[in-house]
């Protein structure tokens, strides 16, 4: 049975995420949260870090894919 969306989405954005590790989109995903938390750049990175530290090696990519890729869509 195939399933459909009714509400506007932004495909690109959906295949760029769907490509992604779920370690990735994890970071991706607390760095977004804290970022609308009310932390600074700098110090949501920081503390994402400091949340998951298991997931510190994908920091920077995350960072830099939110704003480049989610932020831009």
């Amino acid at each position: 049975m195939e399933r459909s969306f009714n509400g506007d989405i932004n495909r690109e954005l959906a295949m760029s995420l769907n490509v992604q590790s779920s370690q990735f989109l994890e970071m991706v995903s607390t760095y977004a949260f804290l970022l609308e938390s009310g932390y600074d750049d700098h110090s949501a990175i920081t503390k994402a870090i400091e949340l998951k530290p298991h997931l510190s090696g994908f920091a920077e990519e995350a960072k830099n894919f939110y704003h480049h890729t989610v932020v831009y869509q």
